[in-house]
């Protein structure tokens, strides 16, 4: 499939999605008793939360635009919808984190609301989550993660490749960890839903796909597409597993997600991309992804990068 088509079809399926569609949202007034230092604090935690809301359409921006409000003295009817916001994009994380929802059903939700009808309604619907979500699987995901990272989360990629007992520790996890992964697909009859898992747990297995040989990823690529497509995971996922699987092929990326490392010179690099910079910078966009400059900073890479 040709970039163009590739592009078409995502132009057909966006209205299904709504990436990156641009939404009004209320700012409170600076309330007497706080200060201004901490209004324009939060003020710019909700400008922000509002804006990966637009983008990303997941649990955790929902949760920091709710905390904004309630910081800002925003009117009880502003948190109330923002906080449904958050169950309607993910309510296993909402209860499990906004309202201290325990294993014992023991709620600490005062700090946002004071009426008890709501406090009721928002017990009645987490009630109904904690029955609903598979909590076997979710301490199964939480493994397989734990396996995940157990190497990359302490060592730098040039370090794995060169210790020998390193790669060879963190390629006999990474194959457990697919046999564990195929085998939830199959049971789940495709990706687990944030309504099984929630929103926090929902990306380990893409994670294992990402870190898995070439063919595991080409074969699960069309299930990543879906899940994309199907508001499960968010697309700039699908723009780092198309990117790496390039990489591999020794093809140029679309979408700059791909550092390399140059052997000779002794340091990291943007990995050759499609086209030019500005045509980079449209795809990233497209995928409602942060600017390429942005995202080379957290490398300690220069911008605008060498082809």
């Amino acid at each position: 499939m040709n970039f163009n088509f590739r592009v078409l079809i995502f132009i057909i399926f966006l209205p299904l999605v709504g990436w990156a569609q641009k939404e009004s949202f209320y700012i409170p007034p600076k309330s007497d008793s706080i200060t201004l230092e901490r209004y324009n604090r939060f003020l710019t935690q909700l400008k922000h939360g509002q804006a990966e809301k637009n983008m990303l359409k997941c649990y955790n921006p929902n949760y920091n635009i709710v905390c904004a409000y309630r910081e800002l003295k925003a009117q009880q009817h502003v948190i109330y919808e923002a906080s449904l916001d958050c169950l309607r994009s993910d309510s296993v994380g909402c209860c499990k984190f906004m309202f201290r929802l325990t294993g014992d059903n023991v709620y600490d939700i005062s700090y946002s609301f004071k009426d008890k009808k709501t406090i009721a309604y928002f017990r009645k619907v987490c009630d109904s989550v904690y029955k609903r979500i598979d909590s076997n699987l979710i301490r199964k995901l939480i493994k397989i993660e734990e396996r995940d990272q157990k190497i990359r989360g302490k060592h730098t990629l040039v370090e794995i490749n060169t210790n020998d007992r390193l790669r060879e520790e963190m390629v006999h996890l990474d194959t457990l960890n697919l046999t564990e992964i195929d085998a939830i697909i199959k049971e789940c009859g495709g990706y687990p839903s944030k309504k099984l898992v929630g929103d926090t747990n929902n990306d380990v297995i893409y994670l294992v796909i990402l870190h898995s040989p070439l063919n595991t990823q080409e074969q699960y690529l069309p299930l990543i597409r879906k899940a994309v497509f199907a508001g499960e995971l968010v697309p700039n996922y699908l723009a780092t597993l198309e990117d790496r699987i390039l990489f591999i092929k020794n093809k140029p990326q679309l979408y700059g997600t791909q550092i390399s490392y140059d052997k000779a010179k002794k340091q990291e690099a943007l990995y050759k991309w499609v086209g030019t910079l500005e045509d980079l910078e449209k795809r990233r966009d497209f995928m409602g992804m942060e600017p390429l400059k942005n995202y080379l900073r957290r490398f300690n890479l220069e911008y605008p990068p060498k082809p």
